[in-house]
């Protein structure tokens, strides 16, 4: 007759074996636990990837949120993809070959406003954009670009000014009469202007002292040996040979509001004629500036009047280089 302790001890002894089983390996292996994906690759996929080659990765790309707002960067080979969402819903979506978050959330304009702001190379060797935008929680909208030429945009927090300052160089007049290795690029410092809605040009920072007679007729007198007015130079044989460093001067004076001391800079360095010299201030301070996206300011700046007539007898304009 079976007692319950029979019972009992055959049950013990079940589970004693099933316990040594497992502890020697001899069980059934446990099921391998599934890890969902991070939710930030999932998104990765689901926004980057419709817009990318044929065999898309998102494995490199990452997000960075403010609020609602969402920015999606997903490098593709030798470019970037970059996306703008809020609750979701895709508001713009570029491929750029590299692109940089400077600011995000941040009151960058000194108003209040949150921003976001993108720096984005647009080639190889060149050249720098910033995408500026208003990323409020009632609405999205651009507030413009910042045109970095061939260089880079650097950002400053300037004691007493209440936006972010952009430095940034103005490349019109690269090429003009001279190859890469001398181009002349002035210096630009643009901070927001609430009125105009947008980062301008900022006649408080860019205005400078001005530099003693005797220092820029001594800079004149060794430029005037090398200034040629019966030769030709550049890639398009323009008249006159001149080196740079005179026009480099001369835009480092207008750009800060010294144009009237940059005209009579020229007066002391050029050969003892008055026509070739009246020809070179044209093409460079009237033809040349006027592709500036900065003329309207920069005239303004020295005080000089603005025509929306395009001068004539322009002909060596550094957008023919």
């Amino acid at each position: 007759m079976k007692t319950p302790w029979t019972f009992w001890r055959r049950a013990a002894r079940v589970v004693a074996a099933l316990i040594g089983a497992t502890l020697l390996g001899l069980g059934p292996a446990p099921k391998a636990q599934v890890v969902p994906p991070p939710i930030d690759d999932q998104r990765l996929e689901q926004y980057c990837a419709p817009h990318m080659g044929a065999e898309p990765t998102t494995s490199n790309g990452s997000i960075r949120r403010f609020g609602d707002y969402e920015v999606f960067l997903c490098p593709q080979g030798f470019t970037q993809l970059y996306l703008i969402a809020v609750h979701g819903v895709v508001l713009e979506i570029n491929d750029q070959q590299e692109v940089k978050v400077d600011y995000f959330g941040d009151d960058a304009t000194g108003t209040g406003m949150p921003v976001l702001i993108l720096t984005v190379r647009t080639g190889a060797a060149c050249c720098s954009v910033a995408l500026v935008y208003e990323i409020s929680p009632r609405r999205f909208r651009p507030l413009g670009t910042i045109d970095g030429g061939f260089g880079a945009i650097r950002w400053d927090h300037v004691p007493g000014r209440p936006s972010v300052v952009a430095t940034v160089g103005d490349s019109t007049f690269a090429y003009w009469r001279t190859d890469a290795a001398d181009i002349a690029i002035p210096q630009v410092r643009l901070e927001y202007h609430p009125f105009a809605d947008e980062f301008r040009l900022s006649p408080a920072l860019m205005t400078m002292g001005r530099p003693s007679d005797a220092e820029l007729q001594a800079e004149a007198a060794l430029l005037k040996p090398k200034i040629d007015i019966t030769a030709h130079s550049g890639q398009r044989s323009v008249s006159y040979d001149v080196p740079p460093a005179l026009w480099d001067r001369m835009l480092r004076l207008i750009y800060a509001g010294q144009g009237n001391l940059a005209k009579q800079f020229l007066e002391w360095a050029w050969p003892d004629d008055a026509a070739s010299r009246t020809i070179f201030w044209h093409e460079l301070a009237e033809c040349n500036l006027a592709h500036s996206p900065y003329f309207e300011d920069v005239y303004y700046l020295n005080h000089w009047p603005v025509s929306r007539t395009p001068p004539a007898g322009c002909q060596n304009w550094s957008d023919l280089f």
